[in-house]
């Protein structure tokens, strides 16, 4: 895809830096959305970088979560 002209003239290639694989080349979105800026766009999560935000969220509490980490559920 990187090598298709209309990838390129579109400006849908981004460049990153990924905290554990280095420089990384993303694909962005070909459809425009209103209060999306590409610009913003960044690396990829790390494996489960985000479980506790994302537990949080689905109501768990920090001692679920915990209890979680010790059974090697996360």
């Amino acid at each position: 895809m990187f090598a298709d002209p209309g990838v390129a003239v579109l400006g849908l290639m981004h460049d990153v830096a990924h905290p554990s694989a280095g420089p990384m080349r993303l694909l962005g979105s070909a459809v425009e959305t209103s209060g999306h800026d590409d610009a913003s766009v960044g690396a990829p999560p790390l494996l489960a970088e985000h479980d506790e935000a994302i537990l949080h969220e689905l109501g768990y509490d920090d001692l679920q979560i915990g209890a979680l980490r010790t059974e090697e559920v996360i």
